[in-house]
């Protein structure tokens, strides 16, 4: 016996995005944490937002090409450009939306002001023409892409007049009418700008740190869960008898032998179980 499973509606979508963004305005900003790898929250809620707004004009436009269009009926759009408004003046939003014709048909205020041209003279003209020569460089093959209906992602500067320069992370995702030809594309960008800087920060505290561990006249070694090496210091790499480069990666077992391996292997258990763990060892060359 088949049972029919109603299809989850559509129109409940737009709701949850505006709930989502009430939401995240009430939510504490992350920043601050040292995690350079990740955005920020405030900037990843944005992105995340727009996406989400994507996503829902992505299924909106599978359901019509489902259903299939209308007797004598002009194919539809599915260019979300009348709910980009719902996310466009997130403080670190930048979003534009393109025809086939890589004509502009959506800019948001960010994306002007890093333009530097009023967001009514971005509509209508081609993107190349928009974003000029230098920024083009880097995206125009990626929108030749979209326009084929592959996803695009990459991070590009933006320095505008009177400003600091800015990293943006970019997505760039193509948008189809509900005969599943790509009408377009969509460009949706988070300035990274802060998260770089902590990254590079925490580089550099990183190489400072490796330089005092490599003038400690001790042996100092980081092993993970799996047993193997993920640092080790100028000392250790004396009393190995080997490099960085070919210790890093390998597990322990594989770089002594059975009779050391007997004598370190119940310690090491235990330091990885969270205990502090003496081990002395005598090396006789």
């Amino acid at each position: 016996m088949s049972k029919h499973h109603p299809r989850p509606s559509l129109r409940w979508w737009p709701a949850a995005i505006l709930l989502l963004l009430a939401l995240s305005s009430q939510v504490l900003d992350l920043s601050g944490y040292p995690l350079p790898s990740l955005p920020s929250l405030s900037s990843a809620a944005g992105l995340a937002l727009a996406a989400l707004l994507l996503a829902w004009a992505a299924a909106l436009g599978t359901s019509l090409r489902k259903a299939g269009p209308a007797a004598g009926a002009e194919p539809v759009s599915t260019l979300p450009v009348e709910a980009l408004p719902a996310v466009q003046d997130l403080p670190d939003c930048v979003l534009a939306a393109f025809d086939a014709d890589r004509r502009c048909v959506h800019a948001s205020p960010r994306l002007a002001r890093l333009l530097a041209c009023p967001r009514e003279h971005l509509i209508g003209r081609r993107i190349d023409e928009a974003f000029g020569p230098e920024h083009m460089a880097a995206l125009g093959l990626r929108v030749t892409e979209v326009l084929t209906g592959m996803a695009q992602h990459l991070k590009h500067s933006f320095r505008p007049p009177g400003a600091d320069e800015c990293l943006l992370q970019i997505e760039l995702w193509p948008q189809r009418d509900a005969g599943g030809k790509v009408s377009g594309g969509h460009l949706i960008a988070v300035d990274i700008s802060d998260d770089q800087r902590r990254l590079e920060q925490v580089e550099l505290s990183e190489r400072r740190l490796r330089i005092i561990m490599d003038q400690m006249p001790v042996t100092v070694s980081y092993i993970d869960a799996n047993w193997r090496y993920r640092y080790i210091n100028r000392a250790q790499q004396q009393w190995l008898g080997k490099t960085e480069s070919e210790v890093v990666g390998k597990r322990v077992r594989e770089l002594v032998d059975d009779a050391v391996w007997a004598s370190i292997e119940p310690k090491l258990t235990e330091a990885l179980r969270g205990r502090p763990v003496p081990l002395e060892r005598q090396r006789i060359d």
